[in-house]
């Protein structure tokens, strides 16, 4: 099969945002990375958890953010990662959480900010990259 410029099927294929956002921040933070990507001209798709029905393999990279709501994460990013881990395990994965506590100094890495630990333990998932971000409290509403 001809590729252009060099390129093969893996690096044509596009990434894939997938967000759960409560209040809006974790959705900020995917659309600030889909800005980036486009901008670096990576061919990108957003998509809420809720809405994600795309077929898996059109994606070589899955970017997922998921936020904290009552302690938890949605239940659709568990039962996405439970229901496709096979699948993501065999491609580049990056999650990351946002949650109030990573505000904290003590709380503010993979390592131990305690959200993320028990999603990874209950999921039982190790994705490649993983990260926390400080989310935000709208007082007003």
């Amino acid at each position: 099969m001809e590729t252009m410029k060099g390129q093969d099927k893996f690096t044509k294929r596009k990434i894939g945002i997938i967000y759960s956002s409560v209040d809006g921040q974790t959705l900020k933070i995917c659309q600030e990375l889909n800005r980036v990507f486009d901008k670096n001209e990576i061919e990108t798709e957003l998509f809420s958890i809720d809405s994600f029905y795309a077929d898996l393999s059109e994606f070589h990279t899955l970017v997922i953010g998921a936020s904290i709501r009552y302690g938890k994460h949605n239940k659709n990013v568990s039962e996405f990662v439970l229901n496709n881990k096979e699948y993501l395990n065999g491609i580049r994965i990056a999650f990351f959480s946002v949650n109030l506590v990573a505000r904290n100094e003590d709380k503010n890495s993979p390592d131990t900010n305690p959200y993320l630990i028990k999603f990874l333990k209950k999921t039982d998932w190790n994705p490649k990259f993983i990260d926390v971000f400080a989310g935000k409290l709208d007082y007003k509403s």
